[in-house]
């Protein structure tokens, strides 16, 4: 499903996607234009792909939408984990349920087309909102936006997540010890 649309909008479909279980593609699509502020207050912030995405679109292989620049550079992203319980605390662990679908995100930001290019972010951000995809999405294989080097950054830092747990789990197999080494090394990366 494509949806472009005007921002006051954005509310009525993010509040009907506990409904939509069955799908499997999504983007909104906001467009900004240089001279109007679209108003950042009905976007959703990064907890929505804990609280929505992770938690009742089981099937999405495909996102796209729009988030407000400072819930990416703020926003405590452990509480939302905390909704998806055992499983994004720890992936590894024994009674974890099927990995999340979700193979192909994009999150856009800025409310006009200036600020939509560009985010200065810190690594220690970089890699807290890295850790909080890969948690909630192990099999992303693609994360991109509108602000490029930011989530190509984010996107490596992911992949270089999953080739370490794929090493240890080649090596160590599902034994007691993999699960170990695994669970101590996910602690490192713990935001």
């Amino acid at each position: 499903m494509n949806v472009g649309m005007a921002s006051p909008t954005i509310p009525l479909i993010l509040g009907a996607l506990p409904c939509w279980i069955h799908l499997t593609c999504l983007r909104i699509r906001v467009w900004l234009n240089s001279s109007t502020e679209a108003p950042t207050h009905c976007f959703p912030d990064l907890s929505f792909l804990a609280t929505t995405i992770w938690k009742y679109c089981l099937n999405l292989e495909t996102l796209e939408y729009h988030s407000d620049t400072s819930c990416i550079l703020g926003q405590d992203l452990s509480e939302p984990l905390k909704v998806c319980g055992m499983y994004c605390a720890s992936p590894s662990a024994k009674d974890r349920k099927e990995p999340h679908s979700l193979s192909y995100l994009k999150i856009n930001t800025g409310s006009n087309v200036a600020q939509a290019s560009t985010i200065e972010v810190p690594l220690a951000r970089k890699v807290a909102i890295a850790v909080f995809l890969d948690r909630l999405f192990p099999r992303l294989k693609t994360i991109g936006g509108s602000a490029a080097a930011l989530w190509s950054e984010i996107d490596t830092l992911v992949k270089s997540y999953q080739a370490q747990r794929e090493r240890l789990w080649g090596q160590w197999g599902s034994s007691s010890i993999a699960l170990l080494l695994l669970e101590k090394w996910e602690c490192l990366l713990r935001p």
